[in-house]
C-alpha cells in the first residue's frame, strides 16, 4: 500500500517527522520500500477513484499496518468496483493509552498536513473520498475546517473521538461537515472506550459513542449528515474495521440505494 507518514523515521509514534514522506509499505510485513516522490506518488493517482485511510492514537506501526491490511482486504472484495486506489496516512498518535492528550496536540499540528495533501490529491484524482476511525476523525475534521481545503466526497467517519455537539450548526466542526459532500458518522453505545476513556478526558460525549447530541439540529441544518447506529454489529471500538455489514452498507450508498438520514445496522 502506499502509505504518508508524517511520523519521524516514518513509524516513530511520539515524534512528528519535519516533512511527510511517503513509501509503499508491505503489509504483510511491515517492510518500506524506498522512497516515493510526492509528484511520482501524485501522478500514480491521476484520474483515480481514492480513499484514503487516517488511522486513531495509540498505534504502533505494525498496528497501523495490520489495521489498513484488514481494510485494504474489505475494500477489495466489497468496494473494488468503487476505488481504485486505497492510500494510508500515518500519524505520530502514540504508543500507549495514556498518550491521549500529546496525542490529542498532534492530531491538531497534523491537520494543515492533511489538509495539503486532500488538496494535492483532489488536484489530480477522479474523486477523493476518506474512511477514519477514532482520533482520526480528529484530523480529517480539524483539517476541513480550513476556508483552503477541497470539498471532499464522502468521509466515512467511524468510532469518532470528537465532541458529540461539534459537528452540529455554530459549532468546531460544523464547516467541517459543510466540505463533505457525504459526511457518514458511524457510532455504536457499545464501544467502551469512547464509553469510558473519552468521557473521563473531555467530561463530554462522543460522536462516535452516543451521535450527534441534538437530531433535530443534524435533519434541519445538515443533510449531507448521515448517521449511522452501529449498536447491533460494533461490540468494541476497533471492530468496524472487520465488519462485513459496514462495508456493505458503504457498498450499497455508493450505489445509490440510500438508507434513511437515521439508520441502525
Amino acid at each position: 500500500m502506499l502509505m504518508i507518514s508524517s511520523r519521524d523515521k516514518f513509524w516513530d509514534s511520539n515524534t512528528l517527522s519535519d516533512s511527510d514522506e511517503i513509501r509503499d509499505v508491505v503489509l504483510d510485513d511491515d517492510s518500506l520500500g524506498s522512497v516515493i516522490s510526492k509528484q511520482n506518488f501524485l501522478n500514480s493517482l491521476h484520474d483515480k477513484r481514492v480513499i484514503l485511510l487516517i488511522h486513531g492514537y495509540n498505534n504502533e506501526g505494525d498496528d497501523v499496518v495490520r489495521s489498513y491490511d484488514i481494510i485494504d482486504r474489505n475494500i477489495s472484495i466489497h468496494l473494488k468496483e468503487i476505488y481504485d486506489s486505497v492510500i494510508g496516512y500515518t500519524w505520530p498518535g502514540g504508543d500507549d493509552r495514556f498518550d491521549y492528550s500529546a496525542a490529542k496536540t498532534r492530531a491538531g499540528a497534523v491537520a494543515p498536513r492533511v489538509r495539503r495533501w486532500l488538496k494535492d490529491i483532489a488536484d489530480v484524482a477522479q474523486a477523493v473520498d476518506i474512511m477514519n476511525h477514532s482520533m482520526g476523525g480528529r484530523v480529517v475534521l480539524t483539517s476541513l475546517r480550513d476556508a483552503r481545503a477541497p470539498k471532499v466526497r464522502n468521509l466515512f467517519n467511524m468510532a469518532s473521538a470528537v465532541d458529540n455537539e461539534s459537528i452540529q450548526i455554530n459549532e468546531k466542526f460544523y464547516d467541517s461537515s459543510k466540505n463533505c459532500e457525504v459526511l457518514y458518522v458511524f457510532h455504536s453505545k457499545n464501544d467502551s472506550v469512547l464509553k469510558n476513556a473519552y468521557q473521563l478526558a473531555e467530561w463530554d460525549r462522543a460522536l462516535g459513542y452516543s451521535g450527534p447530541e441534538d437530531p433535530e439540529l443534524i435533519m434541519k441544518h445538515s443533510p449531507n449528515v448521515r448517521i449511522v447506529n452501529c449498536k447491533n454489529i460494533i461490540r468494541s471500538h476497533g471492530g468496524y474495521k472487520d465488519s462485513e455489514a459496514i462495508y456493505k452498507f458503504i457498498a450499497m450508498e455508493l450505489q445509490g440505494v440510500r438508507a434513511p438520514q437515521y439508520s441502525t445496522l
